[in-house]
């Protein structure tokens, strides 16, 4: 019995291991548990689920099925490699292709890209993710459309020029969000709040100027910070109407007659504002918090409000964070193991 007890624990250790190293996927469905791996884990683990299920990814790089049109839960490993480094990152290649029956689904912990390729899926939620591209195809129409669609704790685009389209939704939150990439076609309903915006406005010989807000109407943008130390093409925020702009930081003050602007904080020099140069350090915490309150009392941008930014991005789920496991074992023939399993808040 002792020799299976440890057998047993040998094969718990190993399999903790594998999920984070070895492409390992873990279905769990009505309480049973099936295994995949490879690459295709997470194909196979779809292919095999039920709407309601939850699949977990180990770190890796895994393909993406042909199309989501069920019900999932799905966890990664992480997106920081200085926070996964037991288990290692988990990416997707290709984007995640949603269809109608994808409502209701949620995502933590991956690297990946996004197409909505329906303009009636809803209630769709990612935390701790970095998201290199975001597209929502089709023709909006007033009434059937992507609703209750949430971007938390998120990176938000791959330090490019090119905009997250969000062409077919009807409500969307994007809440303490790092975003690298331009933001458009927000119709109505969006709420960008303790957000902060790396990429500012520019020109383009061939599309004129690009700004970090296209085609955005009817939405609050909030707490947030924009960067704007661009020279003639500070000016350039938004192209939309109706929009309000409360308690947000830009470099060079900013306003227009087609949005409304309360609570401004303008002239801020990065050099002052962030404890340390973000390019290169990622580190976003504000010298003074105090003296830049948002429209709850609390300080503005990732880490303030409800959703305050988590440092290494680590998704809601145990994980391994380290461990240290024996070579050998003792001369009585027992095996040292030290592993520690931490979870976000």
């Amino acid at each position: 019995m002792k020799k299976q007890k440890f057998l047993f624990f040998c094969c718990l250790v190993a399999g903790s291991s594998l999920l984070g190293q070895n492409n390992l996927t873990m279905l769990h469905h009505a309480g049973t548990v099936q295994i995949f791996s490879g690459n295709t884990g997470f194909v196979d683990a779809y292919n095999a689920s039920l709407s309601g299920d939850t699949i977990y990814l180990g770190g890796g790089i895994y393909n993406a099925p042909t199309t989501l049109s069920k019900s999932l839960v799905v966890y990664g490993a992480g997106i920081n490699i200085d926070s996964s480094t037991v288990t290692g990152t988990t990416t997707i290649t290709g984007p995640l292709n949603f269809y109608e029956g994808a409502d209701n689904s949620s995502f933590q912990g991956i690297n990946t890209s996004v197409t909505f390729n329906n303009i009636d899926i809803d209630n769709i939620y990612f935390r701790y993710c970095k998201i290199t591209a975001i597209t929502y195809s089709g023709t909006y129409t007033i009434g059937t459309t992507c609703d209750n669609h949430q971007y938390v704790n998120c990176q938000l685009g791959n330090t490019n020029t090119s905009y997250s389209d969000f062409n077919t939704v009807g409500s969307v939150l994007i809440q303490n969000c790092l975003i690298t990439q331009f933001i458009s076609n927000i119709h109505g309903n969006g709420l960008i709040d303790h957000c902060i915006f790396t990429i500012g406005p520019s020109y383009n010989p061939c599309c004129g100027v690009s700004k970090p807000l296209k085609e955005v109407y009817n939405s609050i943008i909030s707490n947030s910070k924009f960067n704007n130390g661009t020279g003639i093409y500070a000016l350039y925020i938004i192209s939309g109407s109706n929009n309000l702009f409360t308690h947000n930081a830009f470099n060079l003050g900013y306003s227009d007659v087609q949005n409304t602007f309360v609570g401004t904080y303008t002239g801020i020099n990065d050099a002052t504002f962030f404890i340390a140069d973000p390019i290169g350090s990622n580190d976003y915490h504000l010298q003074s918090p105090g003296i830049y309150p948002g429209t709850d009392g609390d300080q503005i941008c990732l880490y303030g409000g409800d959703f305050a930014w988590m440092d290494g991005s680590m998704p809601g789920n145990p994980h391994i964070s380290s461990k240290n496991i024996g070579a050998t074992s003792n001369e009585d023939g027992t095996l040292d193991v030290d592993i520690k399993i931490n979870a976000q808040d």
